[in-house]
């Protein structure tokens, strides 16, 4: 008789949290807890492996080249340790507490020799890989536009996991202008002309207006002017959003993964979006959604010249999506027009419902069950089943199960209060 197996799946993503849960109603009896085995991230690579990744998307979007900053990769690597050994997840840090380096992200920069006040602070905790890490930040909308500044060129990444508990992880990502820091590093402006203050992280320390002007401006020349996200003809794009802290959607868990478009302000005084559609692979107008921008974002994160739109159900898997964006730049009307891909899987794929939830499925194989949300709210973190087969969640609507040699007539599983009955064959 085979054990049953639970498995309790946090997902922790960005600056917010969901706590480790068990749904107890409509679960089998457990005579035994298992919990799948979460690897030991291998530290150098995962940091490579983040900073490539990073670099790749930014570049296809329209943007420079994040260069690595060994300083700030000190800073991150420093709060990455004080999230995992207090076991939280804050930008803010406490004196009172364990590898405390500082309150802010700059300050904890200062600590190491950082020089510049502007430093940009990404996190995702709970994250298995840095592919997906890096995947659940672009999907929370205030996040993305961090990763997707026109100001930075620089990053350092910090990653740390619990020994003794594997699936607590922290992924850290400071960014910041190497042409800003340079000038804090030199002698302060003492000449008679226009200066600034307050940039660096020395208060009174004094840049000429001039010089600022050059190194903010920078990367004007090799950045696009207009930034979507997904970009262009971009594949693999996860179909669904969940949550954030502040989170921009509060009465939803999940949503569908949101477009943006963000214009460089060094080329436009004002910009109005007057239409702000998608639609899916018929070309059929997907009208459920939301705009933000800075006079609608409800947490005023959203710089002037950001724009979203949250579709309000999820994308589907393995599906093409158009976006018509018409704006007004300084006066004169644009119209621009994209499309992108969602995720496909390689694996027999099946929709599970409440009235179609028997499946049969091939020994020795993989299977991907995508339990469609009934309402905003219906989200899974726990399974519970039998220990026969190995299962893995891919997100809190889907699963993907794995077969081994050992024959069964029929197993069941729980995704949190859903049921699936699988059967299985040569």
């Amino acid at each position: 008789m085979n054990f049953m197996r639970i498995v309790v799946w946090g997902l922790l993503v960005i600056i917010c949290f969901i706590v480790y849960q068990s749904v107890q109603e409509n679960s089998f009896e457990s005579s035994e807890i298992i919990h799948n085995e979460v690897p030991v991230i291998d530290e150098e690579s995962s940091n490579y492996e983040s900073f490539s990744y990073l670099n790749r998307l930014r570049e296809a979007a329209g943007l420079v080249y994040l260069s690595n900053d060994d300083i700030l990769s000190s800073s991150a690597k420093n709060h990455a340790k004080y999230l995992i050994q207090n076991d939280i997840m804050v930008h803010e840090e406490s004196p009172s507490n364990l590898g405390f380096t500082g309150v802010h992200p700059k300050d904890r920069a200062k600590k190491v020799g950082y020089k510049s006040a502007f430093v940009v602070e990404n996190i995702s905790n709970g994250t298995k890989s840095a592919k997906e890490s890096i995947d659940s930040l672009f999907s929370a909308i205030y996040h993305r536009f961090g990763f997707l500044d026109f100001k930075i060129d620089s990053v350092g990444i910090g990653i740390e996991q619990n020994t003794k508990d594997r699936l607590k992880t922290s992924f850290v990502y400071n960014m910041g202008s190497s042409r800003i820091n340079y000038l804090c590093s030199q002698k302060s402006f003492d000449s008679v002309g226009e200066y600034i203050y307050g940039v660096c992280l020395d208060k009174d320390f004094k840049i000429e207006q001039h010089d600022f002007k050059d190194a903010s401006y920078s990367n004007k020349t090799q950045n696009k002017r207009v930034i979507i996200y997904p970009y262009d003809g971009q594949e693999d794009v996860p179909p669904a959003f969940f949550t954030e802290v502040p989170d921009p959607l509060p009465s939803y868990k999940v949503s569908g993964f949101p477009i943006s478009i963000s214009f460089d302000e060094n080329y436009a005084k004002q910009i109005d979006v007057t239409s702000f559609k998608l639609f899916d692979s018929e070309y059929n107008l997907i009208e459920n959604t939301i705009e933000y921008d800075y006079n609608t974002d409800p947490n005023g994160k959203f710089r002037k010249f950001d724009f979203a739109l949250f579709p309000l159900t999820r994308l589907k898997w393995n599906a093409q999506y158009s976006v018509e964006v018409v704006y007004n730049l300084d006066g004169i009307a644009h119209q621009k027009n994209w499309s992108f891909h969602t995720r496909t899987f390689d694996e027999a794929f099946f929709n599970v419902n409440s009235e179609n939830y028997e499946f049969t499925v091939k020994k020795n194989s993989s299977t991907v069950f995508y339990f469609e949300p009934t309402s905003k709210t219906d989200v899974s973190y726990a399974l519970n089943y039998p220990s026969s087969v190995y299962l893995e969640i891919i997100d809190a609507n889907t699963i993907m199960l794995f077969t081994y040699d050992d024959d069964f007539d029929e197993i069941k599983i729980m995704f949190g209060t859903h049921k699936l009955i699988v059967s299985s064959e040569d």
